[in-house]
């Protein structure tokens, strides 16, 4: 009995943990701490990510454009600028203004050229030389009357717009025929010019009107002046010796 004692021994309290058992211990905290420094590692990085990407936003933000069309509006006598629904977006403050180009525009301000970008900030100085001056006029080509041989000895002489259609002269008069000798405006205008974008300024007794290269929308006459057409169809124009801004349906943008 005393020899199985010795080869048995009975412990009481706590059992003794095996060294397999402590070396998985030490093992969970090795690998927490690993853990734990990788995650600081991935934090740290992702911070600097973070300030990367916003450092990266803020450069873009600062050639950002405006995402739609900003149009000249007049309130009074001052200008600003308006979206295409008429509503404003840079105040009326200028003096005079021009279309925007590549999100920059002419303006003057207190009698100070300059220009401003979508924002409307103001810097001295014309971003686009000579583009102040809208007071810009053009006229159509040559005569040329190859497929309108057949009735063009009906009118006093016919001026080329496009390859089916003639500016035709009558007694002084003017207006436009089709192909067919078809009538597409009416021959009683004074003077009929391109105004760009596919757009016809019409001149009657000292008034101005425009249509639309189908001569089927035709605005008439009641402007002092109309200037040419941009490429997004507005164009300004002069009344009661005040200028304002219309798009090819006859929308006004400006207010007394």
């Amino acid at each position: 009995m005393v020899a199985r004692r010795a080869h048995n021994p009975k412990v009481t309290g706590s059992s003794p943990v095996p060294a397999t058992i402590e070396k998985e211990t030490l093992s969970l905290k090795k690998l927490r701490v690993f853990c734990l420094n990788k995650m600081i590692k991935i934090m740290k990085l992702g911070h600097k990510l973070f300030v990367l990407l916003f450092l990266l936003i803020s450069i873009i933000s600062v050639g950002q454009t405006y995402e739609g069309y900003l149009v000249p509006y007049r309130k009074k006598n001052k200008w600003g600028y308006c979206d295409t629904n008429k509503v404003i977006v840079i105040k009326p403050i200028y003096d005079t203004v021009c279309f925007f180009e590549n999100s920059i525009a002419n303006v003057i301000l207190k009698g100070q050229g300059g220009h401003i970008d979508w924002k409307g900030k103001f810097t001295k100085g014309y971003y686009y030389q000579g583009r102040i001056t809208y007071h810009q006029r053009y006229t159509t080509g040559d005569i040329k009357a190859w497929s309108f041989d057949a009735f063009k000895e009906q009118y006093d002489s016919l001026k080329y717009l496009d390859e089916d259609k003639r500016q035709a002269y009558k007694n002084g008069k003017c207006g436009v025929i089709g192909i067919e000798n078809n009538v597409l405006l009416e021959i009683e205008y004074d003077t009929i010019r391109a105004a760009g974008n596919d757009m016809y300024i019409l001149v009657k007794d000292g008034k101005y009107g425009f249509a639309d290269g189908s001569f089927k929308n035709i605005v008439a006459v009641q402007y002092d002046f109309v200037y040419k057409f941009n490429q997004e169809g507005y164009a300004f124009i002069i009344l009661n010796k005040k200028g304002g801004v219309v798009n090819r349906t006859n929308l006004r943008f400006f207010e007394d």
